[in-house]
């Protein structure tokens, strides 16, 4: 189930922020070497999406802020143990729905060369390179689109939850 952040999350969103970028081979070196890299600044997110399994528990989060024209995701994390189950994919387009009912047209973020093919099939395209703590990384950038009413636009979306088999984090 997919629904807003609240201030009680908060340790559970930090914990998973950390092993979610620890999961990623990469960068562990670096995060090792600047474990403040690993600290939630949740004062940065203005609005979160959260996946809960059917227990309750939080296994994943997508933080965004939309400023118009362009909102910025800051950060899409799922539980190691829950990817490629169509997660990453549900909470994106959450986030991105939000950016349209906030008036973007379009969103951006920096992401690590894991998750590139990842937001590359969900229709991002790659703006230019950026200089981050943990070395050079992609900008990418999608633009939005407008959706009838009921619709949430932005990406096509089966439903959340999908086979072990999908190719989504």
């Amino acid at each position: 189930m997919i629904r807003a952040a609240r201030p009680s999350d908060l340790p559970q969103l930090a914990e998973l922020y950390r092993r979610g970028a620890m999961a990623n081979a990469g960068d562990v070196e670096k995060l090792q070497a600047h474990p403040e890299l690993l600290e939630l600044d949740v004062d940065l997110l203005d609005v979160i999406h959260v996946c809960e399994d059917p227990a309750g528990a939080i296994i994943g989060f997508a933080a965004l802020t939309p400023s118009r024209p362009e909102a910025e995701l800051l950060a899409l994390f799922v539980d190691p143990f829950h990817t490629r189950k169509g997660i990453g994919r549900a909470l994106l387009h959450a986030a991105l729905g939000e950016a349209v009912s906030a008036g973007c047209t379009s969103c951006r973020l920096v992401v690590n060369s894991a998750a590139y093919g990842f937001y590359t099939r969900l229709g991002f395209e790659e703006i230019a390179q950026v200089e981050t703590p943990l070395g050079p990384a992609p900008m990418m950038r999608r633009v939005l689109t407008e959706a009838a009413p009921g619709q949430t636009p932005a990406i096509p979306f089966p439903d959340a939850f999908q086979t072990p088999e999908s190719e989504d984090s």
